[in-house]
Formats: structure tokens, sequence, C-alpha cells
């Protein structure tokens, strides 16, 4: 994640991958991290539960 959005937001991520508790979720997060264009974009997502 660092590579694509910069370490400022892998950072700020795992905070976030961390609430993640089920295995359902983790896979939707991989794909935000795949498909999201920018960190914003990204970040917002896992914020809004869009995960």
């Amino acid at each position: 994640m660092a590579r694509k959005f910069g370490p400022g937001t892998a950072a700020r991520a795992t905070d976030l991958l961390a609430a993640i508790d089920d295995a359902e979720g983790l896979r939707r997060a991989g794909e935000l991290i795949i498909d999201c264009g920018t960190a914003e974009e990204l970040v917002e997502r896992l914020e809004n539960g869009r995960a």
C-alpha cells in the first residue's frame, strides 16, 4: 500500500484496517487498495465502512 499511496496513507489505513474483523471485510479492503485511484478515495471508503 505504501508503494501506491505513500507511507502516510499506509499508516493511516493500517489503523482503519485493524478495525476490520472478518474475512469478507478484509477481502473488500484488499480490492479497494487495488481499485482506488487516489489515497483520498481509499481512506474515505475505509472510513465510511465501504470496505
